[in-house]
Formats: structure tokens, sequence, C-alpha cells
């Protein structure tokens, strides 16, 4: 960083400047508060600097969408799609999830989604967006009519947020959801804004139970475990201790405690899994599966131009 004096009679002369190692200073964390000693230039002293807030969450996270989301259209010449398929699915890099049975409002024309909450896991929350894709082009054709594009680098941790996302549609909308959608964007992408979606969305920062299902990678499933061993067993164990609040503990929820218990057992080595027999037939078993059903990439997506 370069400060620069740009008074008047003044030839912008470098007051000072301030060399930040990225990799070195964010090594041990995603935020740094510290004084640096400007250098090289005709000022002397100190700067101090601080990250924007949507900059000092955590790159692991879950988004967490909630209801209603409202769908309101502009120009409905170019949304025809509406009247075929009312269904949004909902993505980033790592998950999807799916809803339908929109509700129209006739006196406003717009569209609203009623569902339970969806919880979506990310592990590069600020590589990632969460994307809406409307419509789905027919049986043979699976590409979106329209999508809606918000990056999780702009939003702030554990903060639930109301928020318009502009709903575009244009020629290769799979290339188009990579990019941020701005003045630059237009410039070197054909697409068209024909709406906003209304949603409620919050950043729930740092692993939670909803990231078991992707911790497929020995990194990420040995992370989880970790995690599970110290915070998940325990929030399982205060949800299922009010199965009884109601005076009935239906079949669902003895199912519910029976898999608890039995997932404490193994997570400490204890019952069966205390001998290794019974670990060596895990291990091999995962080995099968691991060749018979080998892991795909999350998602494959169109190839970026880029100037490397």
């Amino acid at each position: 960083m370069a400060g620069l004096d740009d008074r008047l009679r003044e030839r912008d002369p470098i007051l000072g400047i301030v060399n930040l190692p990225l990799a070195q200073i964010l090594q041990d964390g995603s935020e740094i508060t510290r004084l640096y000693s400007i250098q090289e230039g005709v000022g002397f002293g100190s700067v101090k600097l601080e990250l924007p807030r949507p900059a000092l969450g955590w790159d692991t996270a879950t988004v967490e969408v909630s209801k209603p989301l409202t769908l309101n259209i502009h120009d409905k010449s170019k949304a025809g799609w509406l009247s075929k398929a009312t269904n949004v699915v909902v993505s980033t890099t790592d998950s999807t999830d799916h809803l339908s049975k929109a509700a129209i409002d006739s006196a406003s024309g717009s569209l609203s989604w009623e569902f339970d909450q969806v919880r979506l896991p990310v592990y590069t929350r600020y590589a990632s967006s969460v994307y809406f894709e409307f419509g789905s082009g027919g049986l043979l054709n699976r590409k979106p009519d329209a999508i809606a594009v918000l990056w999780l680098k702009d939003m702030v941790d554990d903060e639930e947020t109301t928020v318009e996302v502009p709903v575009v549609v244009g020629k290769d909308l799979r290339q188009l959801r990579q990019n941020v959608l701005n003045d630059f964007a237009k410039k070197t992408h054909e697409y068209e804004v024909i709406g906003t979606l209304k949603v409620q969305i919050r950043v729930d920062a740092g692993l939670d139970m909803d990231h078991e299902k992707n911790a497929k990678s020995q990194a990420r499933r040995h992370a989880f475990e970790a995690y599970d061993h110290i915070e998940g067993e325990a929030q399982v164990a205060e949800k299922l201790s009010h199965a009884d609040d109601d005076g009935v503990i239906d079949k669902q929820e003895r199912k519910d405690i029976k898999a608890a218990q039995s997932r404490q057992l193994e997570n400490r080595q204890r019952g069966i899994s205390g001998y290794k027999p019974y670990r060596t037939m895990k291990w091999i078993k995962q080995g099968i599966k691991s060749r018979i059903h080998p892991e795909k990439p999350a998602k494959r997506e169109p190839t970026v131009n880029t100037e490397a």
C-alpha cells in the first residue's frame, strides 16, 4: 500500500509504502489488527489497517436460506418459462437443494416459495456464491432459464440479512454464474436483468453437522471428526434431551436416540468398535467403496479464460 500527498502545489509525492505479504500475515487467521511502519517516502510514522466486516468471517460455513423467497419479474416478456416451471434450484459449490410449489400473488404478480429452512454447507466461502436457478428447460435440456447470483464474500457472519438479488437471463448462464454481475461483467457477457429475487440469508460460521455429508476427503473427514467429538455430539444430545417434552417419544425419536448412542460408542472406540478386526473390516469396506464409486468433483464448471 502506498500513501500519496495529493494536496495543491504537490506533485503527489509518496509519503510512505507499507508492504503487506498476505501469505505471511494471514497464515494463522483470516483477520489481523496491527501497526505497520511506513517506509520509502517523505513521511514518517505508522498506519493502522482494519479489514471491513464482511472480510472478517470464516471460510468454512453454512449458508442458511429462510422463507419466504419472493420473485418479482419486471419484464414478463422475457419470462415465458414461468408458465411451464416454477421450481427453483438453490446451490453452492458444495451442495444443492430444490424448491417447488410457488404461490402466485394475483395483485402484484410476484411468486413466493414457502419451505423449511435450507442449509447449504460450504468450505470455500470467500470463493463461493449461492445461486438460484429458475426453470428447467425440459427433460432433455437441463439448462436454467434464469439465474440469480449472490456472492458470499459480501455477507457478514451470523447476521440474517434480507437482500434483493438481480434475476438475469442470457446466453450462457452456467458460465455467467461464475462472475460477479457488475458493470464490468456487463461489458464482457451478454445478459439482461428481468427482475429481482428477495431472500433472507445468513452465513452460519464454522463447521456444523450439515458438513458431514460433504466431509469425503481425508482432510475434511478428519476435521469433521474432531468437531463431532468436541461439539457435534453435545449438540445432538441437547436436541434429543427434549424428545420427551410432549410426554411421548415416537418411533422416529427412539430411532434417533439409538443412532446417537451407537455413534458415540463408535467415536470413542467403545462397544464393537473397540475390537481391531471390526475396525479393519470398516477400513476394507471404505477402500472397496472408494474404488467402485470414486469421488467426483463437487461441480464441473465451464472453462473460464484467464490471463495466466
